[in-house]
């Protein structure tokens, strides 16, 4: 075997890497529309399984390829590749870095909480900077997005009156910003989580899977989160909406942490899956904002009472 590893492990970096560019290019089709929503949340699916399944060469061949096929086969260019290696390939070489050169092993608890944590400092300050170029004006960033959310809402609930409809999406962009970036996060651990379950399912995982019910945040994201929330919720105009927006993203990992919390507690409870899926389900519609802040209240209540504590053995 050679010093870049296995040859066939060079070649399902490169596929990796071509699948992920693919992905990636799906979303700048100019006959995309909706459709192309779905699979660009898997674009980092490819690169992770490449970075918890096979060595450095080939995951390094992995990122070249998606980098070369964004920025070459799709037509995008330099700027598509750039843009590709911010989004995607910059977390994922964290995560890689932390995996292979951390002190703590994966499924030493307190780890994956400590690295999805890691996460939502990566994406504050990729908001940060978007929001200073904005000038911290939401309402700059949001222009065209709240015209095309008018015109959905119009056409999917005309009965509504005009006003209500305005004063919605008027709410609603108001903490795009901050949804964009919880979107992100979300996807990017869902994709590592796929990604690790594939490794481990095809024999090819070369770390222990983390134990997910044991997840933790440190309690300086529980600080980030009470900063940011109370300016949101006490102030008025764009100090609110960029507060929010934060509060958004640092509230993730304990949203994370409730769900957790839910999944042990319920282990021994009849109908959990009936119960789990009606959670999940509130998450998504018809009562998000409702259950997002109770799950993540939940999340931060168990930082402070460790309740989950007895049912973790």
């Amino acid at each position: 075997m050679s010093r870049l590893g296995k040859p066939e492990h060079l070649a399902l970096g490169v596929v990796a890497g071509a699948l992920s560019a693919a992905l990636f290019a799906s979303a700048l089709a100019d006959s995309g529309g909706l459709a192309a929503v779905f699979p660009v949340h898997f674009t980092s699916l490819p690169i992770l399984f490449a970075s918890v399944s096979l060595g450095a060469a080939p995951f390094a061949a992995a990122c070249a390829t998606g980098v070369l096929g964004v920025a070459v086969g799709s037509g995008a260019g330099l700027y598509g590749g750039l843009i590709y290696m911010g989004i995607h390939l910059v977390p994922v070489s964290l995560l890689y870095l932390r995996l292979h050169f951390a002190k703590q092993s994966p499924d030493t608890p307190g780890f994956i909480g400590r690295l999805v944590c890691e996460l939502t400092v990566l994406a504050a300050v990729a908001l940060l900077i978007v929001l200073a170029g904005a000038a911290f004006d939401v309402s700059r960033l949001t222009e065209d997005i709240a015209v095309a959310f008018g015109k959905l809402l119009g056409a999917a609930a005309p009965d509504v009156p005009a006003d209500a409809r305005e004063a919605f999406v008027t709410e609603l962009v108001r903490y795009f910003p901050g949804f964009v970036a919880v979107w992100w996060l979300l996807s990017l651990v869902v994709c590592a989580v796929l990604a690790q379950a594939a490794a481990r399912r095809f024999g090819m995982a070369r770390f222990p899977t983390p134990p997910y019910r044991a997840f933790e945040v440190p309690v300086w994201l529980v600080g980030l989160f009470l900063v940011t929330l109370l300016p949101a919720a006490l102030l008025r105009g764009n100090v609110a909406s960029v507060a929010g927006s934060f509060a958004l993203l640092f509230g993730t990992p304990l949203l994370l942490q409730g769900l957790a919390v839910i999944h042990t507690v319920s282990r021994s409870w009849p109908g959990r899956r009936l119960l789990l899926f009606a959670c999940y389900g509130s998450l998504i519609w018809p009562f998000a904002p409702l259950a997002w802040a109770l799950v993540t209240a939940l999340g931060v209540i168990e930082h402070f009472g460790r309740f989950r504590r007895p049912h973790l053995v």
